[in-house]
């Protein structure tokens, strides 16, 4: 516990927000997310826990409500998990929380022990008729009643009358037993067709509600009866009771794909168990980066959950926690990631800046820049004239020009042509308007054109003689000019009108 009590992990988690974890209305939900708070405040951050309301996935992750779950099961929730992870992408998959969900057929481990020959923990002595004899027999336990009804009834397949009798027990002289099992939307079919194909002599007889059922085979157990019944893990109830699961033939994904489309088709294997994953939000993993690691390897084995449950059966869940949480030591420490290292530098578009006694290299915001490849200050503020996205890009704006870098801080000039740069609000380096290039953008991009009264205009072979002929006649014309006496002043003003025409040939041309 000494490393992720450091003062340096406090120092650097002090002004970091709390981080919010939430868990389900069940024991184990529960106990994940206070051995995550424990750990992650004894390295100094700040923890809340929060039950959810709904089961529901999805909405404390868009409206980033929520940092860490654990004990989510992606099947239960449709194609919402991977609409979260995979397209919108506002949670991240942190990988399988160690221990899985499953179903099973469970006897009390007090059977066993009264009948240690008899291999009860494998589904084959389902079909010796002395094994099964020890076991009640079909009806012979009070009957399951719903607010006075049956709790299940007209079902083909399913339920008949609150039972599911298979072919192999509908004879009078059968030797079946009785399966208790909760109501039919608990593993729905599975274990009808279970019996089908492995031609049990089983009745299932359907208790009824979670509770009920919970209460019905406490109640059995209690008093040590012989009672063969369905339940999943992990669970509290199966933790601290001492119970064995009956094992059947190793899960064949075959068969049970087969199953999925159609819930008539048998099975011989054992059901299918769910992978339980852990949780983040998008926004945890951009705010504490470095956690990452840390709920990765976080993983529980079966026996380690087990044995939160049964201490937790027995006190108080944030207590089994506790106690756990110090007698593993060896084991959580390993996860815990190392302190946070200063950086020396950081490279272009980043700045150094403080967080807690950590230095960390930051992309410039919006605003500020940096050009130097190893800066050890925080980003620079942009400077007049220029507009700064972030990162290193430096923009300069409408009517201005700026050439590549080439020291750390950047200078721009007005353009003699301000049509001819940058004609939006912010443009990149040597950046010009159309058709135009060079310095200052005073070149046009077609060579074979020229710059005039800032436009470009093409040198065709017609302008040539335009342009001599202009000439000439402004020669003749001044020599004329000379030649008059004082009193031809008119003749002037004819000559500052040819030039003026001049000009509108030149352009035409």
């Amino acid at each position: 516990m000494e490393r992720a009590q450091e003062p340096r992990w406090d120092f650097y988690t002090a002004n970091k927000r709390p981080i919010v974890i939430l868990y389900d209305g069940w024991n184990s939900s529960l106990l994940n997310a206070y051995l995550g708070q424990y750990m992650l405040e004894a390295m100094g951050y700040r923890v809340q826990v929060v039950a959810r309301i709904d089961y529901v996935l999805g909405p404390e992750f868009y409206s980033n409500a929520v940092d860490l779950e654990f004990e989510i099961l992606p099947d239960e929730f449709g194609s919402s998990f991977n609409q979260l992870t995979q397209v919108d992408r506002v949670a991240v998959s942190l990988g399988p929380l160690g221990y899985n969900k499953g179903v099973g057929l469970y006897i009390p481990k007090y059977v066993l022990d009264k009948n240690p020959t008899w291999s009860l923990d494998f589904w084959r002595f389902l079909l010796n008729p002395s094994y099964r004899s020890i076991f009640p027999a079909p009806g012979s336990t009070p009957r399951a009643l719903v607010n006075g009804g049956l709790v299940c009834n007209g079902m083909p397949g399913l339920c008949m009358n609150g039972t599911y009798t298979p072919k192999q027990c509908q004879q009078a002289n059968s030797t079946c037993i009785e399966l208790w099992h909760i109501d039919p939307t608990f593993s729905p079919a599975i274990y009808q067709r279970l019996i089908d194909g492995l031609q049990l002599p089983v009745v299932i007889k359907f208790l009824g509600s979670k509770d009920t059922a919970k209460s019905t085979c406490q109640a059995a157990i209690n008093q040590k009866k012989t009672v063969f019944f369905y339940y999943w893990t992990p669970t509290l109830f199966v933790a601290k009771n001492q119970l064995t699961n009956v094992l059947f033939p190793r899960s064949n994904s075959t068969e049970y794909a087969a199953f999925t489309n159609d819930n008539r088709n048998v099975l011989t294997s054992e059901p299918q168990s769910g992978i339980l994953q852990k949780l983040a939000s998008s926004r945890f993993v951009n705010d504490f980066p470095e956690l990452l690691s840390l709920f990765t390897k976080y993983q529980l084995p079966d026996n380690q959950i087990n044995y939160m449950l049964k201490t937790a059966g027995a006190g108080i869940p944030s207590q089994a926690v506790c106690q756990w949480f110090r007698a593993n030591q060896a084991l959580w420490m390993d996860w815990i990631p190392p302190v946070p290292k200063s950086v020396v530098s950081c490279p272009l578009g980043m700045g150094r800046y403080l967080v807690g006694i950590v230095f960390t290299c930051v992309t410039c915001p919006k605003g500020t820049y940096n050009w130097i490849s190893n800066s050890t200050t925080e980003c620079t503020s942009c400077p007049e004239n220029f507009d700064c996205p972030g990162g290193s890009e430096v923009h300069v704006l409408e009517g201005m020009w700026m050439a590549l870098p080439t020291t750390v801080t950047p200078v721009s000039y007005i353009c003699p042509h301000q049509e001819a740069c940058c004609t939006n609000n912010s443009c990149p380096a040597l950046t010009c308007a159309p058709q135009f290039t060079g310095k200052l953008c005073t070149e046009c991009l077609d060579k074979s054109m020229y710059l005039w009264g800032g436009n470009c205009y093409s040198c065709n072979s017609g302008g040539g003689t335009s342009l001599y002929l202009v000439i000439f006649g402004a020669l003749l014309c001044t020599l004329a000019l000379l030649a008059l006496p004082y009193e031809e002043a008119p003749t002037v003003e004819l000559l500052f009108f040819y030039f003026q025409v001049s000009r509108y040939i030149l352009k035409a041309k």
